[in-house]
């Protein structure tokens, strides 16, 4: 069995949105002072820092936190579709090509993954979130940091209105088009908008 991690490592340099540049995680590290004690490290980081799993309450203050939706939701088969060679934004147009399908969990490969923290990013637009909304996926991951601003909460409510799970942050440079196992767990975190996930694909199970 093959297998391709997906997340990013969480380091204080590592790439942010470029409107969320002052929330880089800090992580610590405590020497042990006795010859009986262990170190310890603590970390303080934004959960919508890196490979996260976005939760319905971002959008809606009666939606559910990430520590109540169902594990399944990451747990499922997902096809991947390429569009590195798109254009700036993620359109309706762009998705057509793939004949997606009510049901299926999309991960969608853009240059992002090529180029990770360098320049504007590549972004699903409102239309093309829609478009998938009205199809009925089970979930869409997205290579991009963030949302696209100014529609995030547009771009939530519309997804979670038909079920639909968000994973946002992916590193898909490494996977091609087709069909995989996805494992992308959250951390149980009682009544969060988000968690970090580490993010797995498997191939040929």
């Amino acid at each position: 069995m093959k297998y391709y991690d997906i997340s990013m490592r969480i380091h204080e340099e590592m790439p942010l949105p470029q409107h969320d540049q002052n929330l880089k995680p800090l992580l610590s590290h405590q020497a042990a002072l006795e010859a009986h004690e262990l170190p310890r490290s603590r970390l303080e980081i934004d959960l919508r820092t890196g490979t996260h799993l976005i939760a319905p309450i971002l959008a809606r203050p009666d939606g559910d936190s990430v520590d109540l939706m169902s594990p399944t939701c990451v747990l499922t088969t997902c096809r991947l579709v390429d569009l590195s060679t798109a254009g700036d934004e993620i359109v309706e147009t762009d998705l057509a090509l793939f004949g997606i399908q009510a049901g299926e969990f999309i991960l969608i490969k853009t240059r992002n993954s090529l180029e990770a923290g360098e320049g504007l990013e590549v972004q699903l637009t409102l239309e093309a979130a829609r478009y998938l909304a009205r199809i009925g996926v089970k979930g869409v991951g997205l290579d991009a940091l963030a949302l696209k601003k100014g529609h995030e909460r547009e771009i939530i409510e519309l997804l979670f209105e038909r079920g639909c799970a968000l994973l946002v942050g992916l590193r898909l440079k490494a996977v091609s088009y087709g069909s995989y196992r996805l494992i992308a767990l959250p951390l149980r975190i009682e009544g969060a908008e988000a968690s970090p996930v580490r993010a797995l694909l498997l191939e040929g199970v």
